[in-house]
């Protein structure tokens, strides 16, 4: 009893459910999202083995996206995310595949080939060039 005051006579909590809360937090109702977010995308990057599925963006959420997280505002980021339908299971691959600096790779940083939006690199990595 005595140890149960020392500690501020805090209640115990029950974290059985502690990953739904988390996976269920931050996510946006889907008659908020736009159109153009409920078009879900597929992405696998061979170098990490990762594959996950995400909402869509449009060219303007991609290029605001990939400015803040060049310039590491990390909050703003995971706010955009979320404001487009992401779960933060999501959102963290995402941002994490998006180019440190446009046309190079994020992990080896030689030179991309190709100008297109998603770029395999010879390590195997999937590069977001956005």
């Amino acid at each position: 009893m005595d140890e149960q005051k020392k500690k501020g006579d805090r209640p115990k909590y029950d974290y059985s459910n502690l990953q739904r809360w988390i996976e269920d937090g931050d996510t946006v109702a889907v008659s908020d999202v736009n159109e153009a977010a409920r078009q879900r995308i597929h992405f696998d990057c061979g170098r990490c083995r990762s594959s996950w599925s995400c909402p869509s963006l449009t060219n303007e959420q991609r290029r605001e996206v990939a400015e803040l997280w060049r310039s590491v505002q990390l909050f703003d980021v995971q706010a955009l995310f979320r404001a487009a339908g992401f779960t933060f299971a999501e959102a963290k691959p995402t941002m994490l595949h998006i180019t440190i600096v446009p046309g190079k790779c994020h992990k080896c940083k030689r030179e991309l080939s190709d100008d297109s939006e998603q770029v395999v690199c010879r390590c195997r990595s999937l590069n977001l060039n956005w």
